[in-house]
C-alpha cells in the first residue's frame, strides 16, 4: 500500500503534537554528556584563530536576533522538475562571511564521510541543514538532515512529493535512524564546535531524554524542537553553500 502525501503530512502532524517544545531535554542531555549512548562525534579540524573570531561573532549575531549581516547576494537555487528544495521560493542568498562559507561547507563534507552510514551531497539524500539559537542553554547548532527522500517502496511507502521522484536512494531502518547530525557551538564551553551524529535507535535510560527521539520510520530531528530558527542552508555538488534566512 501507497500512502498519500496527505497521509505523510498527517502522519507528521501527529508525531508533533505533545512534542514539548520548551524543555529541550534531548539538546540539554547532549550538551551537558560528552560521552553518551546517543551520540557519537564525527572528527572537525581545529578551527583556526580567524575561523574562531567569525564564529564568536555569528554567535552574538544570532543570539540578539541580528542575521542580516551575514546575508549576501540573492541567488537562484536549482530547481528539479517540479520539486524545489527551498523552503520558500526566491528566498535564497550566498552567505556573506567568506570564512563561514568555507566552515559551512567543510562540515557538510564532514557529514558525507561518517561511518558506517554511506551518505552523499544530492538532492535525495544530504543537501541542507537548519541553523538555530536556543537562548535556554546559550547554544547555537545546526542539525543536518541526510536521507531526506528514500525511494518510493514497499519498504518506505511514502508518498514524498515531487522532490521524491527518480530517487534511487533505498530505504534501510538501521541507517535512517543515524540520518540527523548536529553541529553545537558555545564560545564559553570548552568542548565547542562538535559535530555529532545522532542515533535514534539508542536510548538513555531516562524517560524525558528518550521521548525527544526522532521515531521511525522517518527517525526526523525536527529543527524547531531544538531553538528559534535561524536560517536553511543548502549545498549541492558543484554549488556554492547557499542560504534561506527565517
Amino acid at each position: 500500500m501507497i500512502f498519500s502525501l496527505v497521509t505523510f503530512v498527517a502522519f507528521l502532524a501527529f508525531n508533533a503534537i505533545g512534542q514539548d517544545t520548551t524543555t529541550f531535554n534531548l539538546l540539554k542531555y547532549v550538551i551537558e554528556n560528552d560521552t553518551n549512548p546517543l551520540t557519537t562525534e564525527l572528527p572537525v579540524a581545529r578551527p583556526s584563530l580567524a575561523l574562531k573570531l567569525q564564529l564568536n561573532k555569528l554567535f552574538l549575531s544570532v543570539a540578539n536576533q541580528s542575521f542580516t549581516p551575514y546575508i549576501g547576494e540573492k541567488i537562484q537555487y536549482p530547481k528539479f522538475g517540479r520539486c524545489s528544495l527551498e523552503k520558500d521560493d526566491n528566498s535564497t542568498y550566498t552567505l556573506s562571511n567568506p570564512v563561514l562559507q568555507s566552515f559551512f561547507t567543510g562540515l557538510f563534507r564532514t557529514a558525507t564521510t561518517q561511518k558506517p552510514i554511506s551518505t552523499a551531497l544530492s538532492q535525495f539524500d544530504l543537501f541542507h541543514g537548519h541553523l538555530f539559537y536556543n537562548n535556554e542553554v546559550q547554544t547555537m547548532g545546526i542539525v543536518f538532515h541526510a536521507k531526506e527522500y528514500p525511494k518510493l517502496s514497499d519498504e518506505f511507502p511514502y508518498n514524498l512529493g515531487f522532490c521524491q521522484r527518480n530517487s534511487t536512494l533505498q530505504y534501510n531502518q538501521a541507517v535512517m535512524a543515524k540520518r540527523n547530525l548536529l553541529w553545537l557551538f558555545n564560545p564559553n564551553l570548552k568542548k565547542s564546535g562538535k559535530l555529532l551524529q545522532l542515533d535514534a535507535s539508542k536510548k538513555s535510560g531516562i524517560l524525558k531524554i528518550d521521548e525527544e527521539l526522532p521515531v521511525e520510520p522517518f527517525y526526523t530531528l525536527y529543527e524547531y524542537n531544538l531553538g528559534k530558527l535561524v536560517s536553511d542552508l543548502y549545498l549541492l555538488p558543484s554549488l556554492p553553500l547557499a542560504i534561506s534566512p527565517y
